[in-house]
């Protein structure tokens, strides 16, 4: 079994440095078995450290694992979160997640969000009809009551998500000091104003998505491969070592066996390594960045702008391999790119900045509406040329022009008809001047691209405020 380091948390109970993060993507599709099986296994592993969350869907499944292992209740550190949906009704959002657990207590509850979220639909508190809702200040007095009216039954609480503007608003208030603040922590986004912040203040902070997803682009970072093969370990090894030694835990997810042993065998990162790791986003913009471009629409999360947030950089997709652009408005920088799909890519982008040839546009995407995956803002769509045509004439009015800049391409590893890339947008659209970041993901078909000419069956875009 592992010796896994813990940290002490500001009301002196112990939290475990690494634990098994229960976010399996979207709720449903068959996963319920997918988290029975990983945290069985994870257990079985040595992890004492569980996170999960009422909006993961997956609360009953852990608290089975969780009573089925053998292993005795007090051995084991448990997150979970406050669904923003519940913001209303703190004491039955809690209630509901320790019913369906099917345990007497939780060691950590967490404000999953700072904002919450209408209960009737996905709308925020405060939109347009007035109704504003309590604010995160609020519903943190709220968090601290069930401390005193739930005594035993949870622990410690915490936040998540919370950048360096709203935690000091909420600290103003609190009575409480949270425990912990979980956010996005990673070698492209190392958060180090908010992570001293925390720690002024005596709150952990814990790692979600230290990994990123998939493909993280540091996976193939020359200076944490180096890292790595001097100290004989994995790259994932070394992130989570470094988070570690910069005391913060972390809670990566995984199906697979080894991996989930490999990330337990952390290895001892010197001062100057750590610094290496930390210089890479201080010293190159475009290592600085979210790796979550799944939750964000139509520049926002859950109905807040990244503003509202206070999250200050942008996104770009796991697999992306971000270099500077040699040409424009279309390069490559990935090896590996079939000239066909340069080519094509060049002419695709050249289209797509011109307002009046949206049939030539639509000509670069399949003409089979049960393949045609578009999506692009709020459009979400299995459509046609014809649905293309018409998503496009509308999204032109009021614009007189368009420039793409694709700073980087990358064909996948695994998918070699699958193409990551990342770049801006301006636009002039009713006398306003706008610019967008931007990450795009194109999924060809396969025997247009053996054809040499490409036709896409999937295309989707994520958009952030430049």
């Amino acid at each position: 079994m592992p010796s896994i380091p813990t940290f002490k948390l500001n009301t002196g109970h112990s939290i475990p440095a690494i634990g098994m993060g229960c976010w399996m993507g979207q709720p449903g599709a068959g996963l319920d078995q997918e988290i029975l099986s990983s945290l069985a296994e994870a257990l079985r592993a040595g992890y004492r450290h569980i996170d999960t969350a009422n909006m993961y869907q997956n609360e009953r499944e852990v608290g089975q694992v969780i009573r089925e292992s053998g292993i005795p209740r007090e051995e084991i550190f448990l997150t979970t979160k406050l669904n923003p949906k519940m913001y209303h009704d703190v004491v039955g959002g809690f209630e509901g997640s320790l019913r369906d657990l099917g345990l007497d207590y939780v060691d950590l509850y967490l404000l999953h969000w700072p904002q919450g979220i209408r209960a009737s639909d996905e709308r925020p508190y405060g939109d347009k009809e007035g109704d504003i809702g309590p604010t995160f200040n609020q519903i943190w007095a709220e968090m601290e009551k069930l401390l005193e009216t739930h005594k035993g039954k949870v622990r410690a609480i915490g936040v998540s998500n919370y950048m360096p503007r709203n935690l000091n608003k909420l600290l103003k208030t609190a009575k409480v000091v949270p425990a912990v603040n979980q956010i996005e922590n990673h070698p492209y986004l190392p958060e180090e104003e908010l992570v001293e912040l925390c720690r002024e203040h005596g709150i952990h902070v814990t790692a979600y998505s230290p990994l990123g997803q998939g493909n993280s682009p540091f996976f193939s970072d020359a200076d944490i491969k180096a890292i790595a093969e001097a100290h004989k370990t994995t790259v994932a090894s070394v992130v989570l070592s470094w988070l570690v030694k910069r005391g913060i835990s972390a809670v990566p997810k995984s199906a697979n066996k080894d991996r989930m042993r490999q990330n337990l065998s952390l290895v001892e990162l010197s001062d100057a390594e750590v610094e290496r790791i930390l210089d890479i986003s201080r010293n190159d913009p475009q290592r600085h960045t979210h790796l979550l471009p799944g939750i964000v629409k139509d520049g926002k999360i859950g109905g807040w702008t990244l503003d509202q947030l206070g999250w200050d950089v942008g996104f770009n997709l796991p697999e992306l391999k971000l270099q500077p652009s040699s040409k424009d408005p279309a390069a490559s920088s990935g090896k590996g790119v079939p000239q066909a799909i340069k080519d094509f890519l060049d002419r695709f982008y050249r289209v797509s900045d011109t307002p009046d040839v949206h049939g030539e546009y639509a000509e670069h995407f399949v003409d089979d509406a049960s393949r045609l995956h578009f999506q692009i803002g709020p459009m979400d769509a299995t459509t046609s040329r014809e649905g293309i045509v018409a998503w496009r004439e509308n999204g032109w009015k009021g614009v007189t022009r368009r420039k793409h800049v694709v700073n980087g391409v990358f064909i996948s590893p695994e998918q070699q008809s699958v193409i990551m890339l990342d770049g801006t947008v301006e636009m002039d659209k009713e006398g306003k001047t706008v610019k967008f970041n931007w990450a795009g993901r194109m999924a060809f078909d396969d025997e247009s691209v053996e054809r040499g000419q490409p036709l896409i069956e999937t295309y989707k875009v994520w958009l952030s405020p430049a």
